[in-house]
């Protein structure tokens, strides 16, 4: 058998795969990356990255000596709308020994919930001894309030699929 028959019988499968799967994602391209419109039924967004909004403690777990799970409500049933690959600022005032008064912390988070989660964000944070936000974060209650500002995203993601 020549070498051209025998690269046709490996390349003609691979080729029908790339095909068959290069349709349906064009096909699916609008679920899969498209951008949810919104309508009277489409609840509000949850996050303002111009503005800090205090989102409630509603559960805790503890994976780990160091790391938790932890899941923050967003206020009435908001949608997360967050971008692949964005960050949230967190913010909390703590007063050091020697200080006069209260300084904001503030700290970047990446959530592990899915981008358009509806009615919470979820983080997985690990604390360190010497870490003040994730300290205070592994310390917080359910139904403690923390502070966050955003989206952030820090790499705009675009499909690169027509």
């Amino acid at each position: 058998m020549s070498s051209v028959l025998r690269a046709g019988r490996t390349l003609l499968p691979a080729c029908a795969a790339a095909g068959a799967a290069y349709g349906y994602l064009h096909n699916t391209e609008s679920a899969l990356f498209g951008t949810v419109q919104a309508d009277a039924a489409t609840p509000a967004v949850g996050l303002n990255p111009n503005d800090w909004t205090d989102l409630k403690l509603i559960d805790k777990k503890k994976l780990t000596h160091n790391t938790f799970s932890l899941r923050y409500e967003l206020p009435g049933g908001a949608r997360a709308n967050l971008p692949v690959a964005s960050c949230l600022l967190t913010k909390t005032m703590m007063q050091s020994p020697g200080d006069d008064q209260a300084k904001p912390v503030i700290r970047p988070y990446t959530p592990v919930s899915p981008p358009d989660s509806q009615g919470y964000i979820d983080f997985v944070i690990k604390t360190y001894p010497d870490g003040k936000m994730s300290k205070h974060i592994g310390q917080m209650k359910v139904g403690e309030v923390l502070a966050f500002k955003g989206p952030i995203p820090k790499y705009p993601y675009t499909p690169n699929c027509k």
